[in-house]
């Protein structure tokens, strides 16, 4: 490794550039393979930048429509730096070892020995099938090439779609296909079986299509060989190729090679059951439920085929009723994986907005408080990770390496599906935010997955790179990863594993500091319920943040996004901006130190440390409620709660203990009640009423005893069964005694 670090330190920068400029295919071989070597085998997910280009953004995101053959052919010294170069494809030979960094980085020479470097972005493909996918000796027309220069000077080929590199048969593979009659077609399918074994998916699903091509070629050109054998063989490779596609879950072209089967066997058992775990996972539990029926009766016994049928009911039943049974995952009971949730839209619509701020999602009819509206499964979701290099922020937004796996994993998925398309394009994106249509609320339901462009026959939307990253930069969410362990405090999350992910549906739904709905993570699932009544035709808001800060902060967190928030709270904060501002200034910064302390004091050595870090905080909330209480301009209660709310972590801090609060000051502190009155008129979701309600309830038990006829106790029960209500819906009901006892325990800050 020392000799590596000193040769690539005598190449040169001005090298590096003069070699690409030059096209030294020999130079340039040289520092790939010093890359390579040096890049190649990091661990899968980390990324580091060799080829940096000075935009993040490339200028050739969209699929060239146009055919190679159309295209006037260029040469290597004919490419012009910054140019895409339109109508033209240069063609070449791959002559380097591909690997993977931030992108695809491997090298192509023409039939002169000039060579130039080439990197591929968005190829949703792991570091141990890169190799076979972009085998060195393999011919490559690149399509609209865009010769772009990198951040050192340098120059090479850049594609930000890799349907823009197509593989090209040679004269010699194509004598090699037309001898595919003269090839052992079982032995092809043992090949596919082997790599299946391996799990080496791409390589199976490989195989298995060279089977199936030969079986056919035999088929249609007439063959030695029995008919009936080459026909079973075709139906094995059809069947086993569905179950390597499954397994890397592209089901709609699974679903093809079952119907496929099924066209010559229509009681074909592995098919059926294949069939119907593609349309499972295409969300089409109608017909799924409906194919497994068919291969249940046909052989009773099966188990799989029984749990893939049970599989499907519960999620048709989860779709068209949005009844979903998470109580034992809630309370950390027996669940190691998330439970698989079906989508479900509730009476909700999308509409513009009656201010010009856009689209939003409004209520079709009366709602109740912890109706459930919506649950929609993530596109994709990436996981802060800090060994792989992945890091979120509270925004939501990823380094950019990370991010280019999440568009690379969206696009990937995109392409397999015109109504995933359709519906990504309905989204808001940098090109035109305020004059989008506002699409059917029923491109996004699971039945009928065959989208409007489909069912009319109408031109196939092309995938655009650069759009699904804009998309994914201006609708993505982001937060802390929950853990419903019944020993890991359900609060906690609010210091857990950060997630970026985009959402379909629900990113129609607007920000507010003054929600009426609350959203609740299970794994890649979001649901959003009603945290308080509302009525028909008014818009369904969520907090896109934690709105329990001062207005400053509140704003610049709508400014990450591109917005501002302008509901009743934020303008009656901003009434009292010039009062308040002393206090919003050292918020931050005491928040952060009060935060540091209590962490530390909850391990065995602090327990029984002193917080001065917490004692200065709760100090804010004593100055920022006697402003509350003096202002003329807080006319209601009410008011009063909302602007309370913003400082209630300083509340919380002082709750650590019983000496923050001198009994000096104990009338200008709310009582625990006042104070979670007050998230609840604010932000009726939020957690943090709920775990004040259930200490409040347990601590009257404890000191009253367990007596539910007792009205200090029935109080408190009511209460915290409202609180739980808001924050996981009504279905909640069925578990709320556990429930409150498990947050009962949480920590409040």
């Amino acid at each position: 490794m020392e000799n590596l670090y000193h040769l690539m330190a005598s190449l040169s920068l001005t090298s590096a550039v003069d070699a690409s400029e030059r096209f030294d295919k020999q130079a340039l071989l040289q520092i790939h393979e010093l890359a390579r070597q040096q890049h190649g085998n990091l661990p899968e997910g980390s990324f580091h930048t060799l080829l940096s280009f000075t935009d993040p953004i490339g200028s050739n995101g969209a699929a060239s429509s146009v055919p190679v053959e159309r295209l006037k052919p260029i040469s290597f010294t004919q490419l012009q730096v910054g140019r895409v170069h339109r109508g033209r494809v240069v063609y070449g030979t791959i002559c380097a070892e591909a690997f993977r960094i931030s992108g695809i980085m491997t090298m192509i020479e023409d039939g002169h020995g000039l060579g130039v470097r080439l990197a591929i972005y968005n190829a949703a493909h792991s570091q141990t099938n890169i190799q076979r996918l972009y085998p060195r000796g393999a011919k490559v027309a690149i399509r609209e090439p865009y010769f772009k220069r990198a951040a050192d000077g340098s120059v090479a080929i850049r594609v930000d779609n890799p349907a823009n590199v197509e593989m090209l048969v040679t004269h010699k593979e194509q004598k090699r296909a037309e001898s595919l009659p003269h090839v052992d077609v079982e032995e092809l399918r043992k090949e596919g079986n082997s790599c299946f074994r391996e799990k080496q998916w791409d390589a199976a699903a490989e195989y298995y299509t060279k089977c199936i091509d030969a079986a056919l070629l035999l088929l249609k050109n007439g063959s030695s060989i029995d008919n009936n054998n080459i026909i079973v063989s075709l139906l094995h490779a059809y069947s086993n190729r569905a179950e390597t596609r499954l397994r890397m879950k592209e089901f709609d072209v699974a679903l093809e090679d079952s119907d496929k089967v099924l066209g010559i066997d229509s009681g074909n058992l592995k098919a059926l059951h294949r069939k119907g775990r593609a349309l499972v996972g295409l969300r089409q539990y109608a017909a799924a439920c409906e194919c497994l029926e068919k291969a249940n009766k046909s052989s009773p016994g099966q188990l799989e085929i029984q749990l893939t049928l049970r599989q499907a009911k519960t999620l048709y039943s989860q779709s068209r009723k949005g009844k979903y049974d998470i109580s034992d995952y809630l309370l950390g009971r027996g669940y190691s994986t998330y439970p698989e949730v079906a989508d479900f839209i509730g009476p909700v619509e999308i509409k513009m907005t009656e201010d010009g701020r856009g689209r939003g999602l409004y209520a079709r009819r009366e709602i109740t408080t912890g109706q459930l509206l919506l649950v929609s499964n993530a596109v994709a979701v990436a996981y802060e990770d800090d060994s792989a290099g992945i890091n979120v922020d509270h925004r939501g937004n990823i380094n950019l390496p990370s991010q280019e796996e999440l568009v690379a994993t969206v696009v990937s998925a995109a392409r397999k599906s015109q109504s995933l398309l359709q519906q990504l394009y309905s989204l808001d994106d940098y090109s035109a935010p305020r004059s989008l249509d506002v699409p059917d609320i029923d491109l996004f339901k699971t039945e009928g997955q065959m989208s409007s462009i489909e069912a009319a026959g109408k031109e196939k939307l092309q995938v655009d790179v650069n759009r699904i990253r804009d998309i994914i930069s201006r609708n993505s969410f982001g937060g802390a990863e929950q853990t419903f362990a019944s020993k890991s405090k359900i609060y906690e999350a609010k210091r857990g594993q950060n997630f970026s992910g985009l959402w379909l549906l629900p990113s129609f739904i607007n920000h507010s500091c003054l929600p009426n709905s609350s959203r609740l993570q299970v794994g890649s699932a979001m649901f959003i319920h009603a945290c308080k009544p509302i009525k028909r035709g008014k818009e369904i808001t969520i907090s896109y943040f934690d709105t329990l800060v001062p207005l400053p902060q509140r704003q610049a967190m709508c400014e990450s996004w591109g917005f501002k928030c302008n509901c009743r709270r934020c303008i009656l904060e901003l009434s009292l901006k010039a009062a308040l501002e002393p206090i919003s200034e050292r918020f931050e910064e005491l928040h952060d130190k009060a935060l540091e302390e209590t962490n530390a004091a909850r391990s065995p050595e602090g327990l029984d440390a002193d917080l001065p870090a917490c004692a200065e905080f709760a100090k804010l909330f004593v100055e920022a409620e006697e402003i509350i209480r003096s202002s003329a301009l807080l006319k209601t209660e009410k008011e009063r709660n909302w602007i309370r709310a913003s400082f209630v972590s300083a509340y919380l801090a002082g709750t650590q203990s019983n000496d923050f609060f001198p009994t000096t000051l104990m009338e200008c502190v709310p009582s625990g009640e006042e104070v979670m009155e007050a998230i609840q008129n604010a932000v009726p979701g939020d957690i943090r009423a709920l775990v004040m309600v259930a200490q409040q309830l347990e601590g009257s038990k404890r000191w009253f005893g367990p007596d539910e006829s007792l009205f200090i106790i029935r109080r408190a029960s009511e209460q915290a069964r409202e609180a739980c209500i808001r924050v996981f819906g009504r279905d909640s009901e069925q578990f709320l005694k556990p429930l409150i006892l498990q947050h009962s325990e949480c920590h409040l800050f």
